[in-house]
C-alpha cells in the first residue's frame, strides 16, 4: 500500500507547474485600455458597452456622501432630488461575522459615465440624486440610450416612481425616456437580456424566489413569465435566447440518496410566454445508490450556476458546480445511461484529497439537449505546499460568469 501511494504522489507532482506554463502559452487577452475612477467614499462598477462612435459608457453605484464626479473634472447632470442621510457604506448583518456594503443603504445612487475610446478623459456624468435609485445592470441599445434595471429609493418620488421596489427605465442622453417599478418586489432587480423580437426581459426577486419580467422598448406590456420558490440563494434565472425568447432557471436543491445528504442539479427550459416546456438534469436522488443505475455512486453535490447561449446559433455553454468528480454531469443531460466522454482540456480531477469547489463547462445543443463537449475548471496545489500530501491535488475553483465571444469561443471570470 505505501509503494502505491508513493507512486500516486509521484504521478500528481507538477500538475500545477506543467498546467500553468501550458495555458500560459497560449492565447491571451490584451488590456487595449484602462481606467480608474471614484472619490474618498466607496463606489462601484456594475457593467461597461461600447457606444456607436466608440466611446466607452459604464454603469455603476455611489454611496457618498461626497460626490465622486468631482473628482473627474465633469459637471454631473443629475437625476431627480434627494439628500444624503448619513448612513455608512458598510454594516454589519445579524448573521455575518464580517462587515459588507450596503446594498439597501437609503443613500446608494446610481451613475452612468462616457469615456472616450482611450478611457484617457471622463467626457459626461450622469447621476441619480442620493437616495432616488440604484443601478444593477446596464444595456446599449442601437440609437445609444440605455436599459437600467436597480432599486428605486426613498426619495424616487422625485423621478415620479414609487419608492424601494424594483425598476426598469430607458435613459437617453436628455433623461429618462420611461420608467417602470414593479409592484410587490421591494427587492432590486438586477439582470437585463434583450431579444429580437420579445423586448426586453429582467429579473427580481423576494427573499430567495425569483421571478422573470418581460416589457417593450417602449415601456409598454410589462409582464410577470414566470416565479420559482427555491429555497436557496443558488437556484435563478440565468439566461435568455435572444432570437426565440426562450429562457433557463437551475440551480439545485437538498435532497437525499438514502445513504448522503445529495444537491440535486436542474434545470427548467421556459418559451418565450413564460411556459415551462421542459426539464433537464433533476435526476431521482434515490437512483443514484441502486446497484446497477448507470450513474450509481455520481453523488457529488452538483448545481446549475450559469447558461450563455451564441446569439446566432442559440447553443448553450452550461456552468456547472460541483465538490466533485463523481458527478451526474459526466453523463448526458437527458440520458443519464450515457456518459459524456473524456474532457476537453487537459484538466481533471483525479488526486482529489477531499470534497472540493469546482466547475463544469458544458456545451449543449438546445435541440437535442446533447452534451457536446465539456471540460473541468479546476485549480491544483502548487508543488512547495507545506503539506505534502496536497501537493499537486485538485483545488478550489469557480466560475462566476460566462460568455460567447465573437468567434464562438467563450469567456469566464471567477475565482480560486
Amino acid at each position: 500500500m505505501w509503494v502505491l501511494l508513493s507512486i500516486a504522489a509521484i504521478a500528481q507532482a507538477g500538475r500545477y507547474e506543467e498546467l500553468t506554463k501550458k495555458y500560459a502559452d497560449g492565447p491571451k487577452a490584451t488590456v487595449v485600455a484602462a481606467t480608474f475612477f471614484g472619490g474618498a467614499g466607496v463606489e462601484e462598477a456594475v457593467a461597461a458597452a461600447e457606444r456607436s462612435d466608440a466611446r466607452i459608457i459604464v454603469a455603476g453605484n455611489a454611496w457618498g456622501p461626497e460626490s465622486p464626479i468631482k473628482s473627474g473634472g465633469v459637471s454631473p447632470v443629475i437625476i431627480g432630488k434627494g439628500n444624503h442621510s448619513g448612513a455608512p457604506a458598510m454594516v454589519t448583518r445579524p448573521k455575518a461575522k464580517r462587515e459588507e456594503l450596503d446594498l439597501i443603504s437609503p443613500d446608494r445612487a446610481g451613475l452612468i459615465l462616457t469615456y472616450s475610446a482611450d478611457l484617457k478623459q471622463l467626457q459626461r456624468a450622469v447621476t441619480f440624486d442620493w437616495g432616488v435609485a440604484t443601478i444593477e445592470d446596464m444595456l446599449l441599445l442601437d440609437d445609444d440610450s440605455i436599459l437600467v434595471v436597480g432599486r428605486t429609493g426613498p426619495n424616487a418620488a422625485s423621478i415620479k416612481a414609487d419608492t424601494n421596489l424594483a425598476y426598469i427605465a430607458r435613459l437617453s442622453d436628455k433623461g429618462i425616456v420611461w420608467i417602470k417599478t414593479v409592484d410587490g418586489f421591494p427587492q432590486a432587480a438586477t439582470r437585463l437580456w434583450l431579444t429580437k423580437k420579445h423586448g426586453v426581459y429582467f429579473r427580481s426577486s423576494i427573499k430567495n424566489d425569483a421571478s422573470m419580467f418581460r416589457i417593450g422598448l417602449d415601456g409598454a406590456g410589462l409582464k410577470k413569465l414566470a416565479s420559482n420558490a427555491s429555497g436557496n440563494n443558488v437556484s435563478d434565472f440565468h439566461g435568455v435566447n435572444p432570437n426565440t425568447g426562450e429562457f433557463y432557471y437551475g440551480g439545485d436543491r437538498n435532497t437525499h440518496t438514502g445513504k448522503e445528504p445529495w444537491r440535486q442539479p436542474f434545470m427548467y427550459v421556459y418559451n418565450h410566454d413564460g411556459e415551462k416546456t421542459d426539464t433537464i438534469w433533476n435526476w431521482p436522488s434515490k437512483m443514484l445508490r441502486t446497484p446497477g443505475y448507470p450513474a450509481d455512486g455520481q453523488v457529488s453535490d452538483s448545481s446549475i450556476r450559469g447558461v450563455a447561449i451564441h446569439p446566432d446559433t442559440g447553443e448553450l455553454v452550461v456552468n456547472g458546480w460541483s465538490d466533485g468528480g463523481n458527478s451526474v454531469f459526466t453523463h448526458q443531460p437527458k440520458d443519464i445511461a450515457e456518459k459524456t466522454g473524456k474532457p476537453a482540456t487537459a484538466l481533471s480531477t483525479w488526486g482529489m484529497k477531499n470534497a472540493n469547489s469546482l466547475a463544469y463547462i458544458m456545451r449543449i445543443d438546445p435541440k437535442t439537449w446533447k452534451m457536446e463537449s465539456w471540460c473541468y475548471w479546476v485549480s491544483y496545489v502548487p508543488d512547495d505546499f507545506k503539506e505534502a500530501r496536497n501537493r499537486g491535488a485538485p483545488n478550489y475553483a469557480s466560475v462566476e460568469d460566462l460568455t460567447f465571444l465573437t468567434d464562438g469561443s467563450i469567456a469566464f471570470t471567477g475565482g480560486a
